[in-house]
């Protein structure tokens, strides 16, 4: 019998000296390879043009699909580039939308008298007493809380005074008197403007809201370097508290006020006899100047109303908005006229301001102002005509103001 023996070391490795031939491929086999794939996958292409350039056998046929190849790829080139530039023109889908609800916020409603001074305070004034010498103890009261004083857009100093009607230098006796009183009233102080005003209690007759009686209580107090003392029901303004709501329509709904205009004392530089309505958000500033309607003493005037909102888009879409009552002011530290900017005509009015103190040196006493502005004399001639050049060059957009809509 035949013994066997073997080895086993659990290892697979070839003994010394024994050889191991591998597969190998040649260059030349893989770059054939390599050329099949690319023309299945040129032939098989979703393009039709590339799979009938590569699979054509004709030169006439391929350049035929070369051309079209090129052709599609401009054209596809050409309608990427519109999609990608009217892309990031940022355009805007304008939404309407109409709701029907039972319950609304009523808006703030403010009224003003034309007349910005009673006669008897107004003659007073012209005879240079003060204020205190103008109104007796008796008359005076603690004065409300009120807003900033609400200027005008296009100043009305150029009625009375404007280098187009004053050329020559030389005033009229009716435009030296309203001159002359301006420049008094206009460097009072606010709680003055507001003793020498007319006051709610004498003005406000009657008030009724959706049939219930209201009193002067329900009416805050701003001033107005226009109209004087205004006054303004269920405005919220600064206030955190709701605004009232209605659900009546028709005239026996809303407000009901009945004014006294005491058109006896109306001072001789007013022009019209009336009030000023202004309707507007209970959470905004009334802007009495700018918005509202007159109307006239010894009628019933009725105002309907319907809501519109309107909401725009910040940067960097087209419209270029702004939440002015939401962001904080920017200015630089050394800027002097400064006032809050809560909507595009306040941003304007301080634009303005500035381009008058830097062209004028001084600043228009009917825009807004701080303390420490130094106010342009209104029978100055040359500050005169230097107002309405900066006025100019603000409406021809030699220096024009970045001021954009509001965003609602």
């Amino acid at each position: 019998m035949t013994s066997c023996k073997t080895k086993e070391d659990g290892s697979n490795k070839p003994s010394e000296g024994e050889k191991v031939s591998l597969p190998i491929k040649s260059l030349e086999e893989d770059q054939e390879n390599f050329k099949t794939i690319v023309f299945n996958l040129l032939t098989n292409s979703s393009v039709y043009a590339v799979a009938q350039l590569v699979s054509s056998s004709g030169c006439g046929r391929k350049l035929l699909w070369f051309v079209v190849l090129v052709v599609g790829v401009l054209g596809c080139s050409y309608e990427v580039y519109r999609f990608l530039s009217l892309y990031f023109q940022y355009p805007v889908v304008i939404t309407l939308e109409v709701q029907n609800t039972w319950k609304l916020n009523f808006p703030a409603v403010t009224v003003c008298n034309l007349n910005r001074i009673p006669l008897y305070y107004y003659e007073c004034l012209r005879n240079n007493r003060t204020v205190e010498d103008c109104t007796s103890f008796c008359q005076r009261k603690k004065p409300p809380q009120y807003g900033p004083i609400r200027p005008v857009l296009t100043s009305e100093r150029q009625r009375y005074a404007s280098c187009s009607n004053n050329f020559d230098g030389v005033f009229s006796e009716q435009r030296t008197e309203t001159l002359e009183f301006l420049n008094l009233y206009l460097h009072l102080s606010k709680e003055e403007r507001h003793q020498l005003g007319h006051q709610a209690d004498s003005f406000i007759r009657t008030c009724s809201f959706n049939g219930e009686s209201c009193s002067i209580g329900n009416f805050s107090n701003f001033l107005s370097i226009e109209f004087g003392n205004c006054f303004t029901f269920n405005g919220k303004y600064g206030i955190d508290a709701e605004p009232l709501q209605t659900s009546y329509i028709g005239p026996n709904s809303g407000l009901e006020l009945t004014l006294n205009l005491e058109v006896p004392d109306y001072s001789p530089i007013t022009p019209s006899v009336g009030a000023r309505v202004v309707i507007n958000k209970a959470d905004s500033q009334p802007n009495p100047e700018d918005h509202g309607i007159n109307i006239s003493p010894g009628f019933e005037t009725s105002v309907a109303l319907k809501q519109t909102s309107i909401h725009r888009l910040p940067h960097p879409y087209r419209d270029k908005c702004r939440s002015y009552e939401e962001q904080s002011l920017d200015y630089s530290k050394d800027q002097e006229v400064v006032a809050d900017e809560l909507s595009d005509l306040d941003c304007i009015r301080n634009c303005m301001q500035k381009v008058n103190l830097h062209r004028c040196g001084c600043v228009d006493p009917f825009l807004p102002v701080t303390n420490s502005s130094k106010l342009c004399d209104l029978k100055n001639q040359t500050s005169i005509c230097c107002l309405d050049d900066a006025m100019k060059s603000l409406s021809k957009d030699d220096t024009p103001c970045p001021c954009p809509l509001p965003c609602k």
